[in-house]
C-alpha cells in the first residue's frame, strides 16, 4: 500500500523521472523514442492489423508478436503459433468482411518462405503455424 500511495502521489520521484501529470511537456525520454512513433509506409497497414487484432485475438488463441523481418523490403513480421494457417489469415484480410481495403496477400513459395501481406508500399511478412505443409511429411515418416 505504500509503495502505491508513494506512486499516486510522486513523493519519490526524482526530477528526471517524473510520472508524466507532474511535468510540461515531453520528457528527453520521450523525445528519444519519437522516432518509433513517426509515420512511415507501413503506418496505414499496421493500423489496419491493430483494428482487426481484436476479432483476431478474441476467436483464435494464437500468440502473436511484431518480430523483426527476414527480408530487407518488409518492416515486421507477424509471428504466430496457435491458429489458422497464413494462408487462412492472409485470405481472411483480403477477402472477408474483414479485408483491409487494397491489402493484396502472397503465400509463400517454399517451407522456407514467408508470407507476404501488402498495402501500398508497405509489406509485412506472415509467419504461422504450417501444420498443412508439414501433415504429408509427418505422414510419410510414420508410414514407413
Amino acid at each position: 500500500m505504500r509503495s502505491h500511495l508513494r506512486w499516486e502521489t510522486g513523493a519519490d520521484e526524482e526530477p528526471d523521472n517524473l510520472a508524466f501529470w507532474h511535468t510540461a511537456g515531453v520528457t528527453p525520454a520521450e523525445e528519444a523514442a519519437a522516432p518509433h512513433w513517426e509515420r512511415t509506409a507501413c503506418t496505414p497497414l499496421r493500423s489496419a492489423l491493430m483494428a482487426r487484432s481484436v476479432l483476431w485475438w478474441s476467436q483464435y488463441p494464437h500468440t502473436a508478436e511484431l518480430v523483426p523481418p527476414r527480408r530487407s523490403n518488409t518492416s515486421r513480421c507477424l509471428q504466430w503459433r496457435n491458429g489458422r494457417t497464413c494462408t487462412e489469415m492472409g485470405d481472411l484480410l483480403v477477402n472477408s468482411a474483414i479485408r483491409i481495403p487494397g491489402a493484396t496477400h502472397t503465400t509463400r513459395t517454399s517451407d522456407s518462405d514467408v508470407s507476404l501481406l501488402k498495402l501500398g508500399p508497405a509489406a509485412i511478412e506472415l509467419t504461422g503455424p504450417y501444420y498443412p505443409a508439414t501433415l504429408p511429411r509427418a505422414a510419410l515418416r510414420s508410414s514407413t
